[in-house]
């Protein structure tokens, strides 16, 4: 992972945080002073001499996806990226500047992907697509087919320019396009490219094309030279780079190693010693050109100057995180292999004796009940405990814990361990372990996919039977079935939570979200999406009452009025899929993702209660269309209200002061949409001393 990947902004009212490890760099450019990285999880920029790192993703900047498959500059040092979503973007060292090209597809069926960006000589920038090639003068966009070429140019992996200015295109087959006319140079290489080509072109002017699989090309402007991985001439692996070394040695990287052609035969050359990086799989390699050698495999970047080796390595070691857990304001972060730790400023890793779940191992869940009492729960191979002064595993082979744990809680109370399994609800009180299922209760079914705790302390646990749910109470000795009645969950629930007020919450598997309240059910559907099966998987809420749901296809918050989604497209999340959810000591909602950590500041604490509680803040109508009425209420009488509208980027929209004496009370005022556009905002009610925020959304 690179240094610094962990971006801080300060703690304002609706800004996003993202924390990812970058995973595979796709491409990086160069400038004098600095290089740059795409990578899946937005662009990093590095200052050569300090290493500083800057991220700019979507909670960061404007970027119109966090996807970025391709990395150019043009002639005035302006950084061009290549984005997924239909759209490239480009950054004058101040400003991103969005080009969206979704209007040259009108037929496409779904989202066009970009793979590559290239900018040629005269500032003309080339996009490489799974439909084609696009040319874009800074105005207009022109599209190059099967039509124009003469055969196949769909999918453009890869684009290169020569010193005359000649673009170079590895689709399915390998193109030179003069700005006029196509040529096909594969007729004479027998070069079949067919996914992941990589181009390179060398100081003389040689073209160097990989496919990605087993073959690689050079062509010197009049004939092929071939290397075939089936003959021996190059590893038989995945190929991920090609380039050249100051001193004029090509070399490769694949799944296998480090390559280097030396009088016409591919020679292994393996990475220094002192070099802390796998050099099986080197999914980056290049020299910069101060010959400063950078290595970056699918978690470190790595720069060796010759005499020192710099391990960037800071942050997230994995992006699948698989839960979060806060102690002391601490946060922990399982990957299926690690916890990474965060104190807000500084990545750690919290040390446990792994080796106790054996080799193949994933984690699942952490709970920290003190510094005396932790648990870690892998998902197939049992449950660890620290008891203050030793690690104790329990598995298969110790107790009747089966082979799958979903989930457990723990009554500090009692110091009972319950385990949700697919044998049933296992209970370990400190020396006896039980389990309660289909055989000794009216369970329907023994897999149970979630178990909670209430502020009492009293057990709650989900099972399914033929697609139906119940939810289970053990009330002192007797377990009861609490799904029933015409307004009962009828799909599978997943997500069991207790709000402040003691309210049961769940959240099910084709995404609807009930609230129980003395025998009634009341249900939301509240992420709509393309996807089959959306799944509540985790659901928490704050000390104001708002509830928040993670789910496959987004995350959303309930204020016990209205929904506020938050997806990809609408918010700063790093990812849809959310795992997990801990709110902390300020405010701040984290997200345990399938692609790294995101945050945002959902409300700030306050010991004032000048303000009543959030649910006093009310704003109609939302959606808002034009004008909308917000009223709340004050406690006591208090001067200098500020009322903002911020945008999800942290922006200040609009700001109105309520000058002079506000009396206690409810009070009222119109906001005016103006010229805001459609989308997420939140708006802000400010003492001196607290402030409420409440989300809205502008549509048209």
């Amino acid at each position: 992972m690179l240094g610094n990947l962990t971006f801080l902004v300060a703690q304002t009212i609706g800004t996003w945080e993202n924390y990812v490890n970058p995973e595979t760099i796709t491409d990086h450019v160069e400038t004098n002073n600095e290089i740059w990285f795409s990578t899946l999880a937005g662009v990093v920029q590095l200052d050569k001499a300090t290493l500083q790192t800057t991220i700019h993703n979507k909670a960061t900047s404007n970027l119109p996806s966090n996807f970025v498959e391709g990395i150019a500059k043009d002639s005035n040092g302006d950084i061009w990226i290549g984005t997924y979503n239909q759209a490239i973007a480009k950054f004058d060292g101040t400003t991103w500047t969005t080009y969206d090209f979704s209007q040259v597809f009108t037929n496409a069926v779904g989202t066009v992907e970009t793979y590559c960006i290239e900018v040629d000589n005269q500032d003309i920038v080339w996009v490489g697509t799974e439909e084609g090639l696009l040319r874009f003068d800074g105005t207009n966009w022109q599209l190059y087919d099967d039509q124009d070429a003469g055969s196949m140019l769909i999918d453009v992996w890869t684009l290169d320019v020569n010193s005359q200015g000649d673009l170079f295109i590895g689709s399915f087959d390998v193109f030179k396009f003069d700005g006029t006319t196509f040529n096909n140079l594969s007729d004479t290489a027998g070069l079949l490219l067919y996914g992941g080509a990589e181009a390179f072109m060398d100081a003389n002017d040689n073209l160097w094309v990989s496919n990605g699989f087993n073959t690689l090309g050079k062509f010197d402007g009049t004939n092929w030279t071939v290397y075939n991985g089936m003959n021996g001439q190059i590893p038989v692996n995945y190929l991920y780079t090609i380039g050249e070394s100051p001193i004029g040695e090509i070399f490769l990287t694949s799944a296998s190693g480090k390559y280097t052609l030396q009088n016409g035969t591919w020679i292994q050359d393996n990475i220094s010693s002192l070099i802390p990086l796998n050099g099986d799989n080197l999914t980056t390699y290049f020299f910069d050109n101060q010959g400063n050698e950078w290595l970056a495999n699918d978690s470190e970047l790595i720069k060796n100057d010759g005499s020192t080796v710099t391990d960037l390595n800071l942050g997230l070691d994995d992006n699948e995180i698989l839960n979060v857990t806060i102690f002391n304001n601490l946060k922990y972060f399982l990957t299926p292999k690690t916890i990474n730790t965060f104190d807000g400023t500084t990545w750690g890793l919290f040390d446990f004796p792994d080796s106790l779940f054996g080799a193949s191992y994933e984690l699942r869940q952490m709970e920290i009940i003190d510094v005396n009492n932790i648990w870690i729960a892998s998902r197939t191979d049992g449950i660890m405990n620290w008891n203050g002064s030793t690690w104790i595993v329990y598995n298969q082979n110790n107790t009747i814990l089966p082979s799958y744990i979903n989930e457990f809680v723990y009554d500090e109370n009692s110091q009972i361990l319950w385990c949700a399994t697919n044998i049933g609800v296992v209970k370990f009180d400190g020396t006896t372990w039980a389990v309660f299922n289909s055989s000794n209760t009216m369970m329907g079914h023994n897999h149970v996919r979630g178990i909670a705790l209430d502020n009492n302390n009293m057990l709650y646990a989900t099972v399914t039977i033929s697609g139906i749910a119940e939810v289970w109470r053990l009330n002192g000795a007797t377990w009861e079935n609490i799904a029933i009645g015409s307004t009962a969950p009828q799909d599978q629930i997943r997500a069991l939570h207790f709000d402040k007020e003691n309210v049961l919450w769940a959240g099910a598997f084709d995404g609807d979200v009930y609230k129980y309240n003395d025998s009634n059910w009341e249900m939301w559907n509240v992420i709509s999406s393309t996807v089959s099966n959306v799944y509540v998987e985790t659901m928490t809420s704050d000390n104001l009452g708002n509830i928040y749901i993670g789910t496959y296809a987004g995350s959303a918050m309930f204020d016990g009025t209205s929904w506020t989604t938050w997806t990809v497209d609408n918010s700063g999340i790093s990812q849809n899929h959310t795992k997990d959810l801990a709110i902390d000591d300020n405010g701040k909602l984290w997200f345990a993702t399938d692609h790294g950590v995101s945050a945002l500041q959902v409300n700030l604490t306050s010991t004032s209660s000048i303000l009543s509680k959030n649910s006093s803040l009310k704003v109609f109508p939302n959606p808002i269309h034009t004008m909308a009425t917000v009223t709340f209420d004050l406690n006591e009488a208090t001067d200098n209200i500020r009322v903002k509208i911020i945008s999800i980027d942290g922006r200040t929209i609009q700001e109105h002061l309520i000058q002079g004496r506000a009396n206690h009370g409810t009070q009222q005022l119109e906001i005016n949409r103006n010229q805001m556009v459609s989308g997420l905002y939140y708006l802000s009610i400010q003492t001196d001393s607290e402030q409420l925020v409440k989300p809205i959304l502008i549509q048209d």
